[in-house]
């Protein structure tokens, strides 16, 4: 995950018209993803790996540097789950535990101490105030419909607060309802310290400004976008070798990163030997997997193995 973060500073130098050059996007948008970025924000940004795991080796597939990290709903309906007949049963007959730790208060941890040093007074009352919300299109706007996950999230964040003499709450809600003043972002009346964005890095205009003038925690911001790209996957095998990482770094990325390489034409490298791109994927369909730089739920991904050798051969010319 560190590896993915320093990949804009160590290999481009924080250069946008690099970076887009081999991102293929316009310099504009890598510009508007590296906006405000600090070390610290890259500290505190969170993500989830995809693995593989064999009799023998653990391996990245991909790594989604991104705010929509999955796993919240796990605690709500954990004893719903356990109370079904059918599974209550086979647990039983297995002699099978289930161990689940509370991701949710994972984090929400990790937000409040991420957020904590913008905490502002309470003016309803004395102390300190810390409020959070997550930006979703699926919320509706009205108060009045039961939300069995706002009131789960709003319990368990208020006594993680407590527990740092912090008020606050936590709100699930989407851009129009909040509110920009002197580039800071409130949701009906209460300033907003903290904003956990679930659309893929896609955010009000209003938020950004309030992110880079420092008045915000954002988790994670428009670099979702260029962090979650697969093509950063490629940039850390291809240079594997390299004096950019250092021995540590190198031996992780051996390890744990399999051969992958963005597709251009003409000469690459495989187990420290030259080889031509095209002749190579067409040779060794059975051994590849062709996925999109950006996508979402295995769309356009295509395994060698189950794909025939005409539609491999296309994807191969069209690569």
């Amino acid at each position: 995950c560190d590896l993915i973060k320093s990949i804009p500073t160590r290999l481009f130098d924080n250069d946008p018209k690099k970076i887009g050059a081999y991102f293929e996007l316009p310099e504009n948008v890598i510009k508007l993803q590296l906006a405000g970025i600090t070390r610290d924000h890259l500290d505190n940004m969170v993500g989830r790996a995809d693995f593989t795991f064999s009799s023998s080796e653990l391996k990245c597939l991909e790594f989604n540097i991104t705010a929509n990290v999955s796993g919240w709903q796990i605690p709500e309906w954990e004893s719903r789950y356990l109370k079904t007949p059918v599974i209550a049963q086979f647990l039983k007959e297995n002699q099978v535990k289930i161990n689940n730790d509370n991701f949710m208060g994972i984090f929400l941890d990790h937000i409040i101490q991420s957020a904590e040093h913008l905490a502002s007074p309470d003016r309803r009352g004395g102390g300190l105030q810390l409020n959070a919300a997550m930006l979703t299109d699926v919320f509706t706007g009205s108060s009045d419909i039961e939300n069995p996950m706002q009131e789960y999230l709003n319990r368990l964040y208020q006594e993680k607060l407590s527990r740092r003499s912090l008020k606050g709450s936590i709100v699930i809600c989407d851009h129009p309802y909040l509110e920009f003043n002197h580039n800071v972002v409130y949701f009906k009346g209460s300033r907003i310290h903290a904003i956990t964005e679930l659309y893929h890095g896609l955010v009000h205009p209003g938020v950004i400004k309030a992110f880079t003038t420092g008045n915000l925690r954002l988790l994670n911001g428009p670099i979702t976008g260029l962090l979650s790209n697969k093509f950063n996957l490629a940039l850390l095998s291809e240079y594997e070798n390299s004096d950019l990482f250092n021995r540590e770094e190198r031996r992780v990325i051996k390890e744990s990163v399999p051969w992958t390489r963005k597709i251009i034409s003409g000469e690459t490298t495989y187990g420290g030997e030259k080889i031509t791109m095209e002749n190579f994927l067409v040779a060794n369909k059975d051994r590849l997997v062709f996925k999109p730089s950006i996508g979402l739920g295995g769309e356009g991904v295509y395994i060698g193995r189950g794909t025939s050798v005409e539609q491999w051969n296309a994807l191969v010319e069209k690569a």
